[in-house]
């Protein structure tokens, strides 16, 4: 997952726990005590601010959630094999300079700390350091059938994290 001010994620999980307690849509996010459900199946990596690797739970950020509970409980779901969201996103960038990929920045040089598409380079560094030590970060990782789909991030972002994880004997789509 990757974005700016929206994906960093600004919820509260202490506003939403009426809301899960109360409302029979929102059942899966409590466990049978009524404390937040925490998702064993659904392995999440924070790269903005301070990296954050734990199993999927509403308070998994402290004071704030985003969009990757949501998320997580879906793909949990869906899949029947442990799922990895790895989330890289960072408030207050453009994406017209900070945030620009690869594609959209061709004839501007790499030039000081601050060139075009800064952030974004240094995202896809972070997720390529998290794939390429998925058994420290990752604790049930197994090297055996490990099958990586990038689900979003654009054309850009997904051809960087699919030839990183191909390198390491990983299937990426």
């Amino acid at each position: 997952m990757s974005g700016q001010s929206n994906m960093v994620g600004m919820g509260h999980p202490a506003s939403l726990m009426p809301q899960a307690k109360e409302d029979k849509k929102f059942h899966y996010l409590l466990d049978k005590d009524g404390n937040w459900n925490t998702r064993n199946d659904v392995f999440f990596c924070n790269l903005t601010n301070r990296r954050i690797t734990k199993y999927l739970t509403a308070g998994i950020m402290g004071r704030t959630l985003g969009p990757e509970l949501g998320f997580g409980h879906i793909m949990g779901y869906y899949h029947d094999e442990m799922v990895l969201i790895i989330k890289a996103a960072q408030g207050n960038r453009s994406l017209g300079f900070d945030v620009m990929p690869p594609s959209s920045r061709i004839g501007f040089p790499k030039t000081g700390k601050f060139y075009k598409g800064w952030q974004y380079d240094a995202f896809v560094t972070e997720i390529h350091t998290i794939l390429d030590n998925l058994k420290e970060y990752f604790p049930d990782y197994q090297t055996r059938d490990t099958r990586l789909q990038v689900l979003s991030g654009g054309r850009d972002i997904k051809t960087a994290v699919c030839q990183s994880v191909t390198t390491n004997g990983i299937s990426a789509t």
